[in-house]
């Protein structure tokens, strides 16, 4: 068995067959896309990791943002950005069903006071679920969309269309669930689509603490749309103080995963990514995403999002995480 330092390795992934061709198997491995342990944060002083903590503090920089070394997902190569490889394999799955809603469904809290869409966990023959609202409209310019998070990674500051969302969701609900990618764990399940009736409205309306959207949906000219979806007991949402090299990588293996679904999720960052208590990473909210069907994606697309959750896992939260805050 050859040593560590004589291992032979990939420098390049397969760019024209990701994501049927996972870059996690390939033979000799690409380099670091799985970085090597680190002992050298063991002989790290308390002065050093106080001070490289106040630089990070004052200045939003982390001096160990390097610490993992080289994405082995950066290609310098102008021709990876040009060429194009087909899908020659991909059809387009059916439609996300659409399910009746019933009216008997108990409405338990809203989870989101803000967001882009309103989210409750509700209860359905004894069954917990989250249902997801989208208004049937344009977006209102007044509409307050934010959430508390004052991370601004990725974040797109233009006010949503709830339509596009609720377009954009079930698209890539209907091809998770086509591709047996939901079976396996890495993504919420999906039970279909619905349209809300006046009834439904009015259980949402009598909870005592509900946003301004919410608030608004009796007023609105179209019945408001719903996605029902897998609740998940006892989640939490991943960051630098939950995060660990391992499910940085099992992050990263997720969202493969996703990509070979032909769903792009088109918004990596923790805030769409939940850690179960036995460890399992699940890839949530899909209102920003793209799938092959669009016409529009090169397999590049693929590429460059699983390079730039590299860089978020290991640039900014494990590396963060590291401070010790």
């Amino acid at each position: 068995m050859a040593s560590p330092d004589t291992q032979v390795y990939n420098t390049v992934p397969d760019v024209s067959h990701y994501p049927e061709c996972s870059p996690f198997d390939m033979d000799p491995p690409l380099y670091n896309l799985v970085p090597a342990p680190l002992d050298s944060m063991l002989h790290d002083t308390p002065e050093l990791l106080a001070n490289v903590l106040a630089v990070a503090e004052r200045t939003n920089t982390n001096l160990f943002c390097t610490m993992y070394g080289t994405n082995p997902l950066n290609i310098a190569d102008p021709n990876f950005y040009l060429t194009w490889y087909p899908w020659v394999d991909y059809s387009a799955p059916p439609p996300l069903p659409e399910v009746a809603l019933s009216e008997n469904f108990r409405v338990l809290e809203q989870l989101n006071p803000k967001g882009n869409s309103p989210l409750f966990l509700v209860e359905l023959d004894d069954q917990k679920m989250l249902l997801k609202v989208f208004p049937d409209r344009d977006a209102l310019q007044d509409e307050d969309t934010d959430d508390d998070d004052d991370d601004s990674w990725g974040r797109d500051k233009s006010k949503p269309d709830p339509r596009a969302l609720f377009r954009r969701e079930c698209e890539a609900y209907a091809h998770l669930l086509h591709f047996g990618i939901c079976k396996r764990g890495v993504v919420p399940n999906c039970y279909g689509r619905t349209t809300l009736s006046t009834g439904h409205i009015s259980k949402l309306m009598a909870l005592s603490v509900v946003s301004d959207t919410v608030r608004a949906l009796p007023n609105e000219e179209l019945p408001p749309k719903g996605i029902l979806i897998e609740y998940l007991a006892n989640a939490e949402r991943l960051s630098h103080r939950n995060i660990t090299p391992e499910i940085a990588q099992a992050a990263l293996r997720a969202l493969n995963v996703v990509h070979t679904g032909n769903v792009l999720h088109g918004d990596v960052h923790q805030r769409n990514i939940l850690l179960l208590p036995d460890k399992r990473v699940v890839w949530i909210d899909f209102d920003c995403s793209c799938c092959v069907s669009s016409r529009r994606l090169m397999r590049q697309d693929f590429v460059r999002e699983l390079r730039d959750a590299w860089s978020y896992f290991y640039e900014r939260l494990v590396s963060f995480a590291n401070l010790k805050y």
